[in-house]
């Protein structure tokens, strides 16, 4: 079951299926994320095992650890870990350029699976959630509403999900004012968890500056249209979010790294003509980059791809911040 919901390729468009269905998937993926470990520091439950140390005057008796105690003729208890509810912000990128897809997903509809998915797991471990959309809109000009203030209703968290999965990409990128959101909300330390192409120019140095008061998870969505070259000559396309005329010719870069924050991406029409995206010689060099710039300023990273298994990549970033945190205590 678990191996057969990682396959990305068999994940449907949540858009398409009915609120019960998508809850479902939701939930199998979770399992699957879960299962046999414990990810993250939400994850950690209350009777963890910690460390044995020896016997203090005013442990009590129960916590003796006997096996230890006859090994060593020294008394010794065993210490567990206490249940902590950290807060979880689960920011969504909602802008035109999560429409690219030349996969059966978007990367606008994976991330509404990641969102669904990292959400639950924290509900699940007694840590309350809040999703947040990070998009403008031309109606109202500004972030998206949604549930900003984390919560441990399960109603709330699917309702703010609903909204994203059912709602159209029509604005520009405001991950920025989303991450300057949470940090005016949030008065203690948080797992804050970003999902997104990082088209968003002002992006990264907002993450660097959030990642020094909270915990910080970004998991960058891209389609392989992104990350390979393309031989496809001149071509004449349009921005999503800006609009604006762009020509494509054989040898540049949709996501270089000098390019990346003008080139937005292209609407799904032109990716799925393509066939193959127009890259440089070094097609993984922008994510590299934003790779060795994040952990530089202890903000933990993985590249998620449209076309390839998801719970894998997802359970590594959460195992690397679960390391960070147990060396921080």
């Amino acid at each position: 079951m678990h191996k057969t919901l990682d396959n990305t390729s068999l994940l449907r468009s949540p858009a398409e299926l009915t609120a019960r269905e998508f809850e479902i998937g939701v939930r199998r993926l979770a399992e699957g994320l879960t299962y046999g470990t414990d990810p993250s520091r939400f994850v950690g439950s209350g009777t963890e095992y910690a460390q044995t140390r020896l016997f203090s005057w005013g442990d009590p008796v129960r916590a003796i650890d006997w096996r230890v105690t006859a090994r060593t003729g020294r008394a010794h208890v065993k210490d567990y870990q206490a249940t902590k509810r950290v807060p979880m912000f689960i920011v969504l990128d909602h802008s035109a350029s999560m429409a690219v897809r030349s996969t059966a997903l978007s990367k606008h509809e994976l991330g509404v699976w990641l969102a669904g998915v990292i959400a639950l797991v924290g509900l699940m471990r007694r840590s309350p959630v809040a999703v947040v959309s990070a998009a403008g809109s031309p109606v109202n000009g500004g972030a998206r509403a949604s549930a900003i203030h984390p919560t441990l209703s399960r109603g709330r968290v699917w309702q703010s999900l609903h909204v994203l999965r059912l709602g159209g990409l029509d604005g520009v990128t405001r991950l920025r004012r989303a991450i300057e959101r949470i940090e005016g909300i949030s008065r203690v330390a948080s797992l804050v968890v970003i999902i997104s192409d990082l088209h968003d120019p002002e992006a990264l140095p907002a993450i660097k500056r959030l990642g020094q008061r909270h915990d910080c998870l970004v998991a960058q969505v891209a389609d392989p249209l992104e990350l390979t070259r393309a031989r496809v000559g001149f071509l004449r396309a349009s921005e999503p979010e800006t609009r604006r005329d762009v020509l494509v010719t054989s040898g540049t870069s949709l996501l270089s790294h000098g390019t990346a924050h003008r080139r937005s991406g292209l609407v799904e029409r032109l990716t799925r003509g393509l066939g193959r995206a127009a890259r440089d010689e070094h097609p993984r060099n922008f994510v590299d980059d934003i790779h060795a710039e994040l952990l530089g300023a202890g903000v933990d990273h993985a590249l998620l791809r449209t076309d390839q298994p998801i719970l894998g990549p997802l359970r590594r970033l959460l195992d690397a911040r679960s390391g960070h945190a147990n060396k921080a205590r």
